[in-house]
């Protein structure tokens, strides 16, 4: 079953996966950050 409104992390993970990353930490980071911007978007929509 596929869901087009992917949340933050599966909308990461899909941008993420060709763009490669150094280590783990590095993508757990950026990962924060995308989900952190993401979060005051929807704050700011409301």
């Amino acid at each position: 079953m596929r869901n087009n409104r992917a949340n933050p992390w599966q909308r990461f993970v899909q941008s993420g996966v060709h763009t490669g990353f150094e280590t783990e930490e590095t993508y757990y980071e950026i990962a924060k950050r995308r989900i952190r911007e993401e979060m005051e978007r929807r704050n700011e929509a409301k």
